[in-house]
This record gives structure tokens, sequence and C-alpha cells, in this order.
């Protein structure tokens, strides 16, 4: 076991761009995957709402979100 890892390393050591540009492509990759199933969960997947929340208005002013919607 310890051999085939000295094996791992001294590849690695020897063309540091590839190592670093594998490094580099997994983590873009991982972090692509969690976004994209950050979106797809955010989108499509089913909430459980509860009575209570089912009975719920959202209410946003006509010119922008930022503005309160005053209650008379």
């Amino acid at each position: 076991m310890l051999g085939s890892f000295t094996l791992v390393f001294r590849n690695a050591v020897r063309n540091r761009r590839r190592s670093a540009l594998t490094i580099a492509s997994i983590a873009v990759s991982i972090c692509l995957l969690g976004v994209l199933l950050a979106i797809y969960r955010t989108l499509f997947a089913p909430t459980e709402t509860t009575p209570a929340q089912a009975l719920r208005l959202f209410v946003v002013h006509k010119v922008s979100m930022v503005q309160t919607v005053a209650g008379g």
C-alpha cells in the first residue's frame, strides 16, 4: 500500500500543471453539481406545506418589492 502511494505521489509531483488542472476541474465539477442540484431542488422539488402555510397570501407592492404595502 505504501509503495503505491509513493508512486502516485511521484507522478503527481512530476507534472504539477496537469495535477493542478485535474484538481481544479474536479473542484469546478463538484461546485457545478452542487449549484445545479440546489437550483433543481428550489424549482422542482415538492415542498411540504402545512395547512397554515397553504392559507398564506404573498403580497408585493405594485411599483417595487422594496416599497411597503400600506394597510388601510
